[in-house]
């Protein structure tokens, strides 16, 4: 089982609230839409993460001049927050870790990638495919940076996610110790992916990465931001997985959700990672 879990940031953009979440209720101004990501303890397995958002080059990963223009005009990043320099701040090294789930393969979630080419990545085959069979210009268009990924195919652990599997709330177990379940989650990408956590102590931990840009669309049943309707390969695909992911909280209330973007669990980080 899992043992420890901890929750970072490898940057933050700063952005309009209605980019997040929509409906009555929802504040107004910007916010700092974070970067985020998992690492956690195996007691058998070691070091895991959740996605590699950036590494040294930060947002650069998508070419040095549209890299320079995103970090110049939206993304605000640090080397000292990429996941290598964050993993020493948990008193964790790279070199520990054996595996790396993705949930997706969009480009603030493999930057790191290349610096942990030592692990082993698990990902649905179906983003996979989506994300290896186009070129570098059609894929950076679509939100993949081909390069960040493109020499690890044989580190790669497909997942197959058929229609049975998107409508099996029990997910597949991938260790089959029932420490960790991945998830379907489509709609955002084709082939998107949660993760749920056992712990040791008794929690359960679901990370939804991108399914919501904020949390709050599943506790409050607030509205997809544009930010989400603009970027999501299928909407009415991702709105059934947000139903989907509304029931399941009102069904497991003490299960503590996770997401890639969540704007106060960005905020508690911000400072450094966090154990949750």
């Amino acid at each position: 089982m899992f043992e420890s879990i901890w929750l970072y940031h490898c940057g933050y953009a700063n952005v309009p609230m209605s980019a997040v979440l929509s409906g009555d209720g929802v504040p107004r101004g910007f916010v700092k839409l974070p970067f985020m990501a998992l690492a956690a303890y195996h007691e058998d397995h070691g070091v895991v993460l959740v996605d590699a958002p950036y590494g040294h080059d930060g947002p650069k990963n998508v070419g040095s001049l549209l890299g320079t223009l995103l970090g110049s005009l939206l993304i605000k990043f640090e080397p000292s927050w990429s996941v290598i320099p964050r993993l020493e701040q948990m008193n964790l090294r790279a070199s520990q870790v054996d595996h790396v789930f993705m949930t997706h393969m969009h480009y603030d979630h493999t930057g790191g990638m290349k610096e942990l080419g030592h692990a082993t990545f698990h990902v649905s085959r179906e983003e996979w495919n989506d994300a290896t069979t186009i070129g570098p210009l059609d894929g950076l268009m679509k939100g993949y940076a081909i390069s960040d990924y493109r020499a690890l195919h044989a580190k790669m652990n497909t997942l197959d996610c058929d229609d049975d599997y998107q409508r099996n709330r029990e997910g597949h177990d991938i260790f089959g110790d029932g420490s960790v379940h991945a998830i379907s989650l489509p709609g955002h990408t084709r082939g998107h992916m949660g993760y749920r956590f056992n712990m040791k102590d008794g929690r359960t931990i679901f990370h939804v990465g991108d399914a919501v840009y904020d949390l709050r669309q599943i506790t409050a049943r607030h509205g997809m931001g544009s930010m989400g309707k603009n970027v999501s390969h299928n909407i009415s695909q991702a709105m059934f997985t947000i139903s989907e992911l509304q029931r399941y909280h009102e069904e497991n209330p003490e299960v503590i959700l996770t997401s890639a973007h969540d704007i106060a669990l960005g905020e508690r980080c911000l400072r450094g990672p966090i154990k949750l």
